[in-house]
């Protein structure tokens, strides 16, 4: 009995260590499985993270198309204001033109006008000389 207590004794401190060295083991086991949580964890926070991000990627693509239709529109409508006003400055370019060729005939008119005036008084001027001849012989 004696040996057996003996090796008992011996034996017993060694099952005792090896009792705490396999709970310490699980311990730490606990804690990595914790620790992989915790990971998945952030990993999952980061993907979250990664999808706002491309959201708000995406909001500002969408924004950014937005803007140009809108500078396309204003561009239109520029082009558009801008035609109109060609158009208005060609329409009163003709209208100048137009009244430039009225003037013109004008003009040609009045000269004609002047011309026979002129005729007129040169056929009075040389119906006087005939009468001052003729007043003469008399």
């Amino acid at each position: 009995m004696k040996l057996y207590e003996r090796l008992h004794n011996s034996l017993s401190p060694l099952n005792q260590q090896q009792q705490q060295q396999q709970q310490q083991q699980q311990q730490q086991q606990q804690q990595q499985g914790q620790q992989q949580q915790q990971q998945q964890q952030q990993q999952q926070e980061q993907q979250q993270e990664q999808q706002q991000q491309q959201q708000q990627e995406q909001q500002q693509q969408q924004q950014q198309e937005q803007q140009q239709q809108q500078q396309q529109q204003q561009q239109q409508e520029q082009q558009q204001e801008q035609h109109q006003e060609q158009q208005q400055e060609q329409q009163q370019q003709q209208h100048q033109e137009q009244q430039q060729e009225q003037q013109q005939e004008q003009h040609q008119e009045q000269q004609q006008q002047q011309q026979q005036q002129q005729q007129q008084q040169q056929q009075q001027q040389q119906q006087q000389q005939q009468q001052q001849e003729r007043s003469k012989y008399v």
